[in-house]
């Protein structure tokens, strides 16, 4: 590859059999706001100048910087020019454009990998570490009144809680977690005790996971011995709240990426004629999934998105069901399989920690749990499943379809049968190990397989 100024034109071009490919990067802000137009519009402009056939849009997770976001892209468009240069297509050439979204998604830790220490310093941190791994509980700030902030930084300072403060917290946030329930079908804000309580039953991790780290948790287990004791009433570690309203956070935020920033720019794309496949991890399936569904309408109309592919989705299970189950709605993508043309290609992976054993926790209300698990594969536990760890459910037999994930040369039949499932859950635990192991042959493959379907 070779490196060019980031700032503006290619990030990098890349050498491919099809010749120098251009990588570009687009920066947004927090709220979605593009910080990179002239970029854009260069990118907008070559998609519209005939050179090229297709564009592949990324967008990262979260808990990604800036060097981070750009090694997972060029270790993901490294392996798929790859596998190109191993397995030529037997169509036509394609000649394609790559696009790398990048968001402020980086959750701030201590220096060892540690999560924020919230309350007393007992750690020994320097001034330094100590600004640092409070970097989320001021990213947080941001989203309330001043008023509002002070009172939070007064209760995170504690070393516990009691329920009234707990209460408290979880009413400060109300509307944030109230935007995050429209991939469930939810109307209207939750209850407060709701989500007390669930925080009341939500366990910290037993041991150490690193790959947790991508999903924003700490990658070191809390110290045993620093957990508050329970005397009298129940009372929770301000830590543990402060990470399940990060988790929040930072959907809203993909989400908020992918409506306001992606979508125009993808909007601009589809004028162009030029075939778009979106490619999301994590959170960046949110941001992309956003993207697709915020498109404007009378574009989109005429022309679709050309394919997506979503790895490892930390977006609920139910975002394409027609009606979630217990409401009247539907997900909260549902309107995505009307807007990409061939079917959406979804992984989920059981060795996924992050999306099988904690992101619903996080995103757990009181009232689910004594809930019956919904039918879908892999035993999801409730509503707020991620996708990405369990595959699609709520939806017809006919709209959807889990295969197992295949090796480079076998195909998964995408431009066969009619009518074709609008959603396959590709069952990956054999080539997935972890949240952030995504950058592999058979990942590369099914891009490959997207784009080499024949119009």
């Amino acid at each position: 590859m070779t490196a060019t100024h980031y700032l503006q034109g290619p990030y990098r071009m890349v050498s491919a059999s099809m010749g120098e490919t251009p990588w570009y990067m687009v920066s947004f802000d927090r709220r979605g706001r593009c910080t990179s137009p002239r970029t854009a519009a260069e990118i907008a402009e070559r998609a519209a100048s005939g050179d090229f056939t297709d564009v592949i849009l990324f967008s990262h997770g979260w808990n990604n910087d800036w060097m981070q976001a750009t090694g997972k892209y060029e270790s993901f468009v490294d392996g798929y020019v790859g596998q190109l240069a191993e397995r030529p297509p037997a169509g036509r050439q394609r000649r394609t454009l790559l696009a790398g979204i990048f968001w402020p998604s980086k959750l701030l830790t201590g220096a060892e990998g540690r999560g924020p220490v919230i309350a007393g310093d007992d750690g020994g941190l320097t001034d330094p570490e100590m600004a640092q791994a409070r970097g989320d509980v001021d990213e947080l700030g941001l989203l309330i009144t001043a008023e509002q902030a002070e009172r939070l930084y007064a209760l995170t300072q504690r070393d516990s809680l009691g329920l009234p403060e707990a209460r408290e917290l979880a009413e400060l946030f109300l509307p944030l977690i109230a935007r995050d329930g429209a991939e469930t079908g939810e109307s209207g804000p939750p209850d407060p005790g709701e989500i007390v309580r669930a925080w009341a039953t939500a366990d910290p991790p037993d041991d150490a996971v690193t790959d947790l780290g991508q999903l924003g948790y700490y990658e070191q287990p809390a110290d045993p011995g620093s957990a508050p004791e329970t005397a009298g009433d129940f009372s929770f570690d301000p830590r543990e709240i402060v990470r399940a309203l990060s988790v929040w956070q930072m959907k809203d935020r993909a989400g908020a990426v992918g409506e306001h920033g992606v979508a125009p720019l993808l909007t601009e794309l589809l004028r162009t004629g030029i075939r778009v496949h979106c490619v999301g991890h994590s959170f960046g399936a949110k941001v992309v999934l956003s993207a697709i569904c915020a498109a404007d309408a009378a574009v989109a109309a005429d022309r679709h998105v050309r394919s997506a592919l979503l790895l490892q989705a930390a977006v609920s299970a139910l975002s394409f069901s027609a009606r979630v189950p217990g409401t009247d709605r539907p997900g909260g993508y549902r309107s995505a399989l009307s807007r990409v043309e061939l079917p959406i290609l979804s992984t989920f992976s059981g060795k996924d920690v992050a999306l099988t054993r904690f992101y619903h926790r996080a995103l757990l209300r009181g009232r689910d749990l004594g809930e019956p698990d919904y039918a879908g594969d892999g035993e999801a536990p409730s509503r707020y499943a991620a996708l990405g760890g369990f595959g699609p459910g709520g939806m017809d037999p006919h709209e959807a379809t889990v295969v197992d994930v295949l090796d480079p040369g076998r195909s998964y039949g995408l431009g066969t049968g009619s009518p074709a499932p609008r959603v396959y859950g590709i069952r990956a635990t054999r080539t997935i190990g972890g949240h952030g192991e995504v950058s592999n042959p058979s990942t590369w493959w099914m891009l490959r397989q997207l784009l080499d379907v024949e119009e």
